[in-house]
């Protein structure tokens, strides 16, 4: 016979090399490379605050299945690491840097990349730093309290959405 078929599994992207086994034969001679190929095909949401921290979910092929092998690969938005917090081959999630520029205008753009074994793909759309959807805090009240503890403090402001057991002071 002078072929092999195979069926590939899912697998990060990536270059290859290939080598054949033939039973009662051995090793094959020749030396050709694979490449399983990286894509972004969607990702949401595609707005968030410029003070960073919304969780991005990244659709695509090629990604890495572990934590560890995002290691030396990265997903940036805006030329900023997004946190990796989840992985598996098809579906990535992350969340997002502060906006990078230094005039923090009210909407800003940024480019989202995907990096891995040595592959870059953009996503075809951009995402959105968006000043609305930003918590600014107003006002404390009460603005002093004593080193002892015990005291409420109650922040004052907008965008916070609901309350919840995540939301950090």
């Amino acid at each position: 016979s002078s072929s092999v078929t195979c069926t590939l599994e899912n697998g990060p992207a990536g270059d290859f090399d290939i080598t054949l086994w033939v039973q009662s034969r051995g090793q094959a001679s020749g030396s050709v490379t694979f490449t399983l190929s990286l894509t972004v095909d969607s990702f949401s949401p595609s707005s968030g605050s410029v003070g960073g921290g919304t969780t991005l979910t990244i659709l695509g092929t090629g990604f890495p299945n572990t934590m560890d092998e995002w290691e030396s690969n990265e997903v940036a938005v805006g030329g900023s690491s997004c946190t990796i917090t989840e992985t598996s081959y098809t579906e990535v999630k992350c969340v997002t840097p502060k906006e990078s520029t230094s005039r923090r205008r009210k909407r800003a753009l940024a480019d989202l990349t995907v990096t891995v074994n040595g592959q870059t793909v953009s996503a075809s759309g951009q995402y959105n730093y968006d000043a609305s959807s930003t918590p600014t805090i107003t006002t404390l009240d009460p603005v002093t309290a004593t080193p002892m503890g015990g005291d409420t403090l109650t922040i004052i402001g907008t965008t916070f959405g609901y309350e919840s057991p995540f939301n950090t002071v």
